[in-house]
């Protein structure tokens, strides 16, 4: 992941005994709240008739908080505890489309179970430390929201409709209901799009060409599994726009400066402009579906039909909304460091 002041590690793998993630370079002397951030975790497991079997209670262990204090390096351990590997030993050398798994046999010489540290369950750890990125954002008066805005063709309410309340953004899940009944029927799945907000930037923040703001929190967007897009405020609606109609004017109002309206998405040149950094993240379809599917055999080196089984998300859209709120906060939380802007 890119970073300038955290170093943060993620280890094991989807049906390792335990998977975790080790943080160095938390500012030292804050105060976690354990309980919050076990909340703030639940959001990512796995619940209701769309999301896989799979049921991980995701219980941690946390070293290197001093009465409940940072010392500067955190880590958390999660015990894998409902793994099935039987569900892969059929498949261990036809490599599932739209996975890791071809170019893991090439460069590895196999296909790991459940997609070993490539699989989106390696996200538990990282929505951990993210939380508690996050909690130390919030004694800066800084805050990240991240919700569901679209599941396949199904939109929610956006940002950018001028929806101001936090609880009127995003998808009601019940109203993407018909399409995620009927592409689980045909087996098959549906990707979806993730919004995420941050509000109460100082301006400033981030820096020109490599060290940008943009650039920082899309490389580490990119680090969740199925991410294959990101764009931030109006986004791709920019490149068909005129410059007089792309612009943010900006005007003064009463004894301060305002930008009027956000189609940069409160980013100029890298840094932080006053405005909500508002960003939009785009997922692909679980790959694993149990509709029929073209690969081939590595070992034999035959053409074959492929049927994945196994326990597999319909959509796993919901369940990332978590992850890219703790990844951007801890892209936010590592720009605010290299600031200097830390007080506890």
């Amino acid at each position: 992941m890119s970073f300038d002041r955290l170093k943060v590690e993620i280890f094991g793998a989807s049906h390792a005994e335990s998977i975790g993630a080790v943080v160095q370079g938390f500012p030292s002397g804050f105060k976690v709240d354990l309980k919050a951030l076990e909340q703030f975790a639940k959001r990512r497991l796995s619940t209701g008739k769309f999301t896989t079997p799979r049921k991980e209670e995701d219980k941690f262990t946390v070293t290197g908080l001093v009465d409940g204090k940072t010392l500067g390096k955190i880590a958390f351990e999660i015990e894998n505890k409902n793994v099935k590997s039987s569900d892969y030993k059929k498949i261990n050398s036809i490599p599932r489309p739209s996975h890791a798994d071809y170019p893991c046999y090439v460069k590895y010489g196999k296909i790991f179970e459940g997609g070993g540290n490539y699989s989106g369950r390696m996200t538990a750890p990282l929505t951990l430390v993210g939380g508690v990125a996050e909690q130390m954002l919030l004694n800066l008066g800084i805050t990240v929201k991240a919700y569901v805005y679209s599941i396949g063709n199904v939109k929610g309410r956006s940002y950018k409709d001028g929806y101001e309340k936090a609880d009127e953004l995003g998808l009601n899940l019940d109203k993407a209901q018909k399409v995620l009944e009927a592409a689980q029927k045909e087996g098959d799945s549906l990707g979806g799009t993730v919004e995420c907000i941050v509000q109460g930037m100082p301006i400033g923040v981030g820096d020109a060409l490599f060290s940008g703001l943009e650039g920082k929190i899309a490389s580490n967007v990119f680090a969740i599994p199925a991410v294959k897009g990101i764009e931030f405020g109006s986004g791709f609606d920019l490149s068909s726009m005129k410059g007089s109609e792309a612009n943010d004017p900006i005007v003064l109002m009463g004894n301060k400066i305002k930008i009027k309206t956000n189609k940069a998405g409160g980013i100029n040149g890298g840094m932080s402009n006053g405005e909500d950094i508002t960003l939009k993240v785009a997922f692909r379809p679980t790959p694993s579906i149990s509709k029929p599917q073209k690969s081939v055999d590595l070992k034999s080196m035959d053409n074959v039909e492929l049927k994945i089984g196994g326990r597999h998300d319909v959509c796993f859209v919901p369940r990332a909304a978590v992850v890219v709120e703790a990844v951007v906060a801890l892209s936010v939380l590592d720009s605010v460091l290299v600031e200097d802007l830390w007080k506890n």
